[in-house]
């Protein structure tokens, strides 16, 4: 699958049957389970909550893919850290290193976040990291241009098997495409400005 489309999956409304192809054409080691395994949840504003299937990464981590199906009237757009959560509480770092969650409300648009956590032993003692709640999200359907998340996606899929719970991270990370776009902004304004000068 290429990057457009990929794009134009990721720019309709929420379809379990398209991201099982978007899934297959990211990661090799996907496996999709052919009935998604129903997760008990408290949470009065969850409707359904799936996993439905695993990716295997490099270095024989497992990273769990969930569906969520959200109350009418939840918003996917305001409720990014209560969603987040709901997930990042499933990973053990012993059979979940990290989750692969799609939020819908049946809405335009929907929720697709990444969330991980790890633990290192380091000669300074244990050492733990969390993806942060309120980063490695995108905002995906009919509104959404979803150009970014197309790209970062067709960089996971040319790393082929190799793709390790860093890259995910990297293509999920805010920040990193933030400073990308700044250097890339800051690169074409000085050749605008030399172009102007000469």
């Amino acid at each position: 699958m290429n990057k457009e489309q990929l794009q134009g999956l990721l720019n309709q409304k929420y379809n379990p049957e398209n991201w099982n192809k978007i899934y297959g054409s990211i990661f090799p080691n996907v496996m999709l389970f052919a009935s998604p395994k129903e997760i008990a949840v408290s949470e009065q504003w969850v409707k359904s909550f799936r996993q439905r299937g695993l990716v295997r990464l490099d270095g024989n981590q497992d990273v769990a893919i969930f569906e969520v199906v959200l109350q009418d009237g939840i918003s996917v757009q305001s409720k990014r850290v209560g969603l987040r959560n709901l997930v990042a509480k499933l990973i053990d770092e012993y059979q979940n290193h990290g989750v692969l969650a799609v939020f819908d409300n049946g809405s335009p648009e929907y929720r697709f976040t990444f969330a991980a956590k790890e633990t290192k032993v380091t000669r300074e003692g244990i050492e733990k990291s969390e993806t942060d709640s309120k980063r490695y999200t995108y905002i995906l359907g009919e509104t959404e241009t979803c150009k970014t998340a197309a790209e970062q996606f067709i960089k996971l899929a040319e790393k082929g098997t190799g793709i390790s719970l860093t890259d995910l991270r990297d293509a999920f990370s805010v920040e990193k495409l933030s400073k990308q776009f700044f250097n890339e902004y800051k690169e074409q304004y000085n050749h605008f400005v030399g172009y102007l000068a000469s």
